[in-house]
């Protein structure tokens, strides 16, 4: 099973806050926070980085 890792990305300003969008695959969790830092900002929501086997598996996973 090849693990890839993923995180979420959401508006929140304006309200109400947009839907969740899957930001991924990276090969590496390293990789994943990287980009999850970089894409924070006072207007928008990212989740925690989670490992899933495919992309099904990772838009299934709660934000």
């Amino acid at each position: 099973m090849d693990i890839k890792w993923y995180f979420k990305f959401r508006q929140i300003r304006p309200r109400p806050p947009g839907q969740w969008v899957l930001c991924g695959p990276y090969e590496t969790l390293e990789k994943a926070k990287a980009e999850r830092a970089n894409s924070k900002a006072w207007d928008a929501e990212v989740s925690v980085p989670f490992g899933a086997s495919s992309r099904e598996e990772a838009e299934a996973h709660p934000a």
